[in-house]
């Protein structure tokens, strides 16, 4: 539907393209609606060749586009739409890969560490462990209610944004956006407190 809009607005893709990024800069929710509605299924195709999970490439997705929403007016794109929103996607589940192998091999590091070392060292890290949960559970607290509940169905009852959705009567997009808050706002509060 979206799509036979912006057809509408001109005549090839190239002017339609030129078109839905001057209106998502000036924060025309529609134009940005249309992007996300047009990308979103090659995007997930895309990243879910080099990182086969679904829920993972999902949340990926929604940061960009929350990225993207969040930097409209400073956007600047020299080349394609679709190929600024492709490498930039490529880059995110590159830093996320990345990420994971340095958690691996930090993980790995902390259990050889931790077979080795003495009762000291392992009671500071479950203090330090202890603390981060206690800073993590105040920020989920303070979330607004329904990216709150969103939230916690995710991360402590493992469910499915389907499943949320289904639980809360919303749209499995409504889950997704009340998500995004949610993240957005932990960590936010997490640089804030860690002056990160």
């Amino acid at each position: 539907m979206c799509l036979l809009k912006c057809l509408k607005m001109s005549a090839n893709i190239k002017n339609i393209n030129e078109d839905l990024l001057i209106r998502l800069k000036n924060g025309d929710k529609s134009a940005f609606k249309c992007v996300y509605d047009r990308y979103w299924s090659i995007l997930f195709n895309q990243a879910y060749k080099r990182l086969p999970n679904e829920e993972i490439v999902k949340g990926l997705i929604q940061d960009l586009f929350a990225d993207i929403w969040e930097n409209r007016h400073r956007l600047v794109i020299q080349t394609s739409l679709a190929a600024y929103l492709s490498q930039s996607l490529k880059y995110k589940v590159f830093n996320y890969i990345k990420a994971q192998i340095i958690r691996e091999k930090y993980s790995l590091g902390q259990y050889e560490h931790a077979k080795n070392s003495n009762t000291d060292n392992q009671t500071e890290q479950q203090v330090n462990y202890g603390e981060l949960q206690k800073i993590l559970s105040q920020c989920i607290s303070t979330l607004p209610l329904q990216p709150q509940k969103v939230y916690l169905l995710k991360h402590e009852n493992d469910m499915s944004y389907l499943e949320i959705a289904a639980q809360l009567e919303i749209s499995v997009s409504t889950v997704e956006k009340h998500m995004i808050k949610a993240l957005r706002i932990i960590r936010k509060r997490i640089r804030t407190l860690y002056n990160l």
